[in-house]
């Protein structure tokens, strides 16, 4: 259970968007990308890896799941200012057929994890 501490409950974890998206990375992606970016970014973890299936990314943008793999490759072909912006790293599991994707956010672009409400 979760417990109030002066608005922020204890446990929950931000994603912070720093200033550098105001300097034209929100209209270089434009908004199908950036719309792909932000949801991934909610999947986050503390270290910037990310593990959502496409189906799960799908749902969070309210499109078709082949929608959210195509924009997904295409945003981890994207580089802003010398550094991609995420990296996707695929694996599979012993006895498993399909390979497992997760995703590492590029912590010194837009989105960094924290908790704290206020920097």
């Amino acid at each position: 259970m979760c417990m109030q501490n002066g608005g922020v409950q204890q446990g929950e974890v931000f994603i912070k968007m720093f200033a550098g998206v105001r300097n034209g990375l929100m209209a270089y992606l434009g908004s199908e990308l950036w719309q792909t970016y932000s949801a991934l970014a909610t999947y986050m973890d503390r270290d910037g890896y990310c593990y959502p299936s496409q189906s799960q990314l799908a749902r969070a943008m309210g499109v078709r799941r082949e929608t959210a793999g195509i924009r997904i490759r295409r945003l981890c072909e994207v580089e802003w200012q010398g550094e991609k912006l995420v990296t996707a790293i695929k694996g599979r599991h012993e006895g498993n057929q399909f390979s497992n994707t997760r995703y590492l956010i590029n912590p010194n672009v837009a989105f960094r994890f924290s908790t704290e409400l206020h920097p």
